[in-house]
């Protein structure tokens, strides 16, 4: 798929997951497509899915159905013109566990570039 990062994740877990499970905030990332790339054991603990579960999903699988359809339209808008954002300085938002409760999350990004595309 052109534009899309193809993101061997086995590679990156392998020599990067101690760091991304060791780091006390949910992570999730996610290609130009909008796709869950990478996620850590604290995100795990937080929406309730396991990673299988959301390796490959739209990230909007983690907010509540009401804001997924604007939340599209802010990715995009993201990925057009991408910049660091500071955790308090993005978007407020609503998470959604699997189980359906919400809860408030705060939000950073930071675009990353590698020869294989962008993503966040």
């Amino acid at each position: 798929m052109e534009g899309q990062l193809v993101l061997d994740t086995s590679v990156v877990e392998a020599r990067f997951g101690a760091l991304l499970d060791s780091m006390p905030d949910g992570i999730v990332m996610m290609n130009s497509a909008g796709l869950i790339v990478l996620t850590n054991n604290q995100a795990e603990k937080l929406f309730g899915y396991t990673r299988a579960e959301m390796r490959g999903q739209a990230i909007e699988m983690l907010l509540p159905a009401r804001l997924r359809g604007a939340h599209v339209t802010h990715r995009s808008g993201y990925f057009a013109q991408p910049r660091v954002r500071s955790m308090g300085a993005g978007l407020e938002l609503n998470g959604v566990r699997k189980d359906g409760t919400e809860f408030a999350v705060e939000i950073s990004l930071s675009p990353i570039v590698s020869e294989g595309g962008r993503w966040s």
